[in-house]
């Protein structure tokens, strides 16, 4: 089982925003793995990561020139809200494989607080991961085309995303076409389980399909968990 402690209670339906991931999120985002690992067959880890090693990829992953985003309670007053999840859910993308010719590749991960699943947390946030990296993609192909890449427009920020501290969050994503680190990724690859309650896979792959993915292949029994193997399914969105 799960460390009791760990989610708070459901506080009922909010409204919620995307934004970029901050470190100070990092606690919030570890109670979540520490869920799906767990309680779940979406995460492969047999033991949760720690809080350092979330920290460390959350590093890896925006110093890279990814996004890492995540949905929260809007709170427009700026006051403190209290009882609820500080992070309804988080999405990041990462390379698909680490050798050089895969570097116009990523791979999603997204991954919603389970009291907040079917509340539109997750489409948000796919739908931020998407925009944010077709802008970015938009603004290196022009700067690679132009003898002059300073009459290319500014990187945009992605739809949905709101205000943002960037001195605080986010300022290694939005600033890495001005940095030369720009992220001109083609090809967005989510890989998900095929578990034995196949309607939820089911479920699954229709939310992928909704957004643009297509179906690309199915690798069969190439997991072991909980004393059963387990397919994954592979879905493509090209950008």
């Amino acid at each position: 089982m799960s460390d009791g402690g760990a989610l708070q209670p459901h506080a009922g339906d909010e409204d919620f925003d995307v934004r970029p991931a901050r470190s100070s999120d990092m606690s919030a985002i570890h109670a979540i793995q520490k869920y799906y690992v767990a309680e779940t067959l979406a995460n492969f880890s047999y033991e949760p990561a720690t809080l350092g090693e979330m920290r460390q990829q959350y590093d890896e992953v925006v110093v890279g020139g990814y996004p890492y985003l995540v949905a929260v309670h809007a709170n427009p007053s700026g006051s403190a809200v209290s009882n609820v999840e500080p992070v309804l859910g988080y999405a990041f993308v990462h390379p698909f494989r680490t050798r050089a010719a895969y570097q116009y590749t990523g791979e999603l991960s997204i991954f919603c607080h389970p009291r907040y699943m079917d509340q539109g947390v997750g489409g948000a946030l796919l739908e931020a991961v998407i925009a944010g990296l077709r802008k970015m993609k938009g603004v290196a192909e022009c700067i690679h085309s132009k003898e002059d890449p300073a009459s290319c427009p500014p990187l945009p920020k992605p739809s949905g995303i709101s205000p943002m501290d960037h001195a605080s969050a986010g300022k290694d994503w939005l600033r890495t076409v001005e940095q030369g680190k720009e992220r001109d990724i083609h090809q967005l690859i989510a890989c998900m389980t095929v578990d034995p309650d196949y309607e939820q896979a089911e479920r699954l792959r229709r939310f992928y399909a909704r957004h643009g993915f297509v179906e690309m292949g199915l690798l069969r029994k190439v997991a072991w968990k909980w004393d059963q193997w387990l397919d994954i399914r592979y879905m493509q969105l090209e950008l």
